[in-house]
């Protein structure tokens, strides 16, 4: 990856945060699935985004699940009075979601609540491509808000499950950019949103922005110059590992978290964090932080996801980052006789000293 070679490797890497791996450990409700991507809300509570999630199939006997998961997407909400599963009911299914037809689904991303308390999610809706891709063989057909209000999402005692309502609005065409890898609402009257572009060297990150007030409305993009309205002129202002990336605001800084390229066991298994001073960059060159440990018969699983959750830095000044593991295959069989180990497909966690990455 160009640029890769001038990062420098601190001497102290971020380290596992045992308790909060601990968290996505659940024995019901939500018990496996991949994302953990939390969207923090005013009254101080926590929404936990998931993707494809195995949902009250844990077997206490043996600690296995299902190799197949039931839901393509799910929630958790936690409060102080417990953590609640989000899905939908009558009959059982995902979360955000429109039909009950399976060859279209929603892959739910970032996400922000609104100053009139609405909780949009950038979400993906996919389907089949019917090239007989195995786990890859899907493709994005449109993106969207998926909208919750905050008063239909009440909470109950922990592990129980409660389906609430959502609703959508499309959103625009955005080529070849994958926005809602993060979102930063400012004094401006502006949220932004970074998104990130594949290319040949490397996968550029790109912001762009739509007034507080009506996130519906048309979004303007930085061109290296200033915000235009053609996404076609959105310029690079950082870049990542791959196309793995989230970005959030911490401390007065933009920390951009990217994953090495994986997409099978034995592939990369390091995260960088890159830092820019400014919402339109640029962005510093990747430094690595750290690298995943989940090693198993000693291979290192598929994994992706690293996100930085800013509502959660402790007194040392150290971030909570979270990141998704999704089996060892084909080093050896994640699915043996129909059964799996859960923690083969869980979100696990680390803390980063934000010093580390020159974060005050």
């Amino acid at each position: 990856m160009a640029g890769m070679a001038k990062a420098a490797e601190p001497a102290t890497l971020a380290y596992k945060d045992a308790a909060f791996t601990e968290f996505f450990r659940r024995t019901n409700g939500l018990v496996a699935g991949d994302g953990g991507i939390s969207v923090p809300l005013s009254d101080g509570a926590v929404l936990w985004l998931f993707g494809d999630s195995h949902i009250d199939d844990l077997n206490p006997t043996n600690g296995t699940l299902p190799c197949l998961f039931q839901v393509r997407n799910a929630a958790l909400l936690q409060q102080s009075n417990g953590t609640t599963t989000l899905i939908s009911g009558n009959p059982r299914g995902s979360f955000i979601r429109t039909a009950t037809d399976e060859k279209l689904w929603f892959w739910p991303q970032a996400g922000f609540q609104s100053t009139g308390g609405t909780i949009y999610i950038y979400t993906m809706k996919l389907q089949r491509a019917g090239k007989g891709g195995g786990m890859f063989d899907f493709r994005a057909v449109s993106r969207h808000w998926a909208k919750i209000e905050r008063s239909d999402l009440a909470g109950s005692a922990d592990g129980n499950m409660e389906s609430v309502p959502v609703t959508f609005s499309r959103l625009q065409n955005f080529r070849d950019i994958e926005f809602g890898c993060g979102f930063s609402q400012e004094a401006d009257g502006y949220t932004y949103t970074f998104g990130v572009k594949a290319g040949k060297k490397d996968n550029n990150i790109c912001v762009a922005r739509f007034l507080s007030i009506r996130p519906e409305g048309r979004w303007t993009f930085w061109d290296g110059k200033r915000w235009t309205a053609a996404v076609s002129q959105a310029k690079a202002i950082g870049y990542g590992a791959s196309t793995s990336l989230s970005v959030c605001k911490v401390n007065g800084r933009w920390l951009a978290l990217s994953s090495a390229f994986s997409i099978a066991c034995d592939q990369g298994k390091a995260i960088y964090a890159s830092v820019s001073t400014n919402l339109t960059g640029p962005f510093s060159p990747p430094q690595k932080i750290y690298e995943i440990d989940d090693v198993v018969d000693g291979h290192y699983p598929f994994f992706y996801l690293p996100e930085a959750h800013p509502e959660s830095v402790n007194s040392k000044n150290e971030i909570l980052v979270t990141y998704s593991i999704n089996g060892y295959d084909p080093c050896f069989p994640t699915c043996k006789d129909g059964r799996m180990n859960p923690d083969y497909y869980r979100v696990k966690a680390i803390r980063l000293p934000l010093s580390l990455v020159g974060i005050p």
